[in-house]
């Protein structure tokens, strides 16, 4: 008896956990699935929409979509912390929607302003290689300032930096420094520009003096000389024609005049050949010594000096010369006009005290010297 009694109670355990068991089955079975797969699936759209570049180009929706992220994770934590019973997965499909949904937005706009920024990009750097291109090359021979020449050297290194950006679709920062050079260039140009339109504002006296220096060699028997700074030449004159042109290297500040000793500037006017000066008497080779300054030189010194242009103490400055040692292919001395030795060689042999030489910024306007040298 007591046995069976065992039994039947084992046999109550045995049921009971069997309905226990399918109750809990039961309960499972219905109970609501979490959003597994579309919070895999935010992640995924999250990704994308930064791997396009979101976070460059869409900050303000990838943060929001990061924040619904941030929020699902919480709420997916808070359902899980829950009675199985008690789970409720709505509120967590609506940020997972709202994440998606943001993510794509994200997404569509980074791949719309990445594509604008492109276009301006593109369009900017074309702009700024034609106005690079359509700038004279003979600006770069210019005795510029060195804040100038610094602006035209940093343009140069910036437009480097902005096709490697472009290149690596970094577009915003291509085009922030596409900006600063196309600022840069245009105070090159622009300074460039000024100094040249005010340097040959003097054109029409240089024409002149050509122009009568050349009838002083129709009407003499010996050579005259002419200078041109623009052109680097020293040619040489007779009965009118042309017979030798010689490279030329000037002063250091070698565009305008001559304002005061030690300014490195080759003066500008009609001079004459004071002293000629052979082997040995000449640091450079030889030298044909120039009567600089004359009447125009002093009075003008005079006039600067009075209205302030240069010092009371500043010297008008002398010796002037035609000599050797030139060929270096740059402007060095401290004012002269330097040849070859084998072209001051030649002008030594050929002129004599008296000889004329008259030395002008150009000889030829300034719309044809850009052009040429384009």
């Amino acid at each position: 008896m007591h046995k069976r009694k065992k039994k039947k109670i084992i046999k109550g355990i045995l049921i009971l956990t069997v309905l226990i068991i399918a109750l809990l089955t039961g309960i499972y079975a219905f109970s609501p699935e979490p959003p597994t797969e579309a919070i895999k699936a935010s992640r995924e759209a999250i990704a994308l929409a930064k791997k396009s570049g979101a976070d460059r180009y869409a900050p303000e929706l990838i943060k929001k979509t990061e924040k619904y992220y941030e929020q699902a994770l919480k709420e997916w934590e808070k359902q899980n912390n829950t009675l199985v019973i008690k789970r409720n997965f709505t509120h967590l499909e609506e940020i997972i929607q709202n994440c998606r949904k943001t993510a794509a937005d994200a997404l569509e706009k980074s791949i719309e302003v990445k594509k604008t920024l492109k276009a301006k990009a593109q369009s900017d750097l074309s702009e700024v290689q034609k106005n690079i291109s359509d700038t004279p090359s003979f600006y770069s021979k210019l005795p510029l300032p060195q804040h100038i020449l610094k602006m035209h050297s940093r343009s140069q290194i910036l437009l480097s930096e902005a096709k490697d950006n472009l290149k690596s679709e970094n577009y915003s920062k291509a085009i922030t420094l596409l900006d600063k050079i196309k600022t840069l260039h245009s105070g090159y140009t622009e300074y460039s520009d000024k100094l040249l339109k005010e340097y040959f504002s003097n054109q029409s006296t240089w024409n002149t003096w050509v122009k009568e220096t050349i009838q002083w060699s129709r009407n003499h028997s010996g050579p005259a000389i002419i200078v041109d700074k623009i052109g680097h030449t020293c040619m040489v004159y007779e009965k009118g024609k042309l017979i030798k042109t010689f490279e030329a290297e000037f002063g250091r500040n070698w565009i305008g005049q001559k304002l005061y000793q030690g300014d490195k500037a080759t003066p500008e006017g009609r001079y004459s050949v004071n002293k000629k000066q052979n082997l040995g008497a000449s640091k450079y080779h030889k030298a044909l010594l120039l009567n600089y300054p004359n009447a125009s030189d002093m009075a003008r010194f005079q006039k600067n000096k009075t209205k302030g242009v240069i010092q009371k103490k500043a010297k008008i400055g002398g010796l002037i010369e035609i000599h050797g040692g030139g060929g270096t292919g740059n402007n060095w001395t401290e004012g002269c006009i330097a040849l070859e030795n084998k072209n001051i060689d030649y002008l030594f042999s050929h002129c004599s005290v008296g000889t004329p030489v008259t030395i002008v910024g150009s000889t030829q306007p300034l719309e044809k010297i850009l052009t040429t040298n384009e």
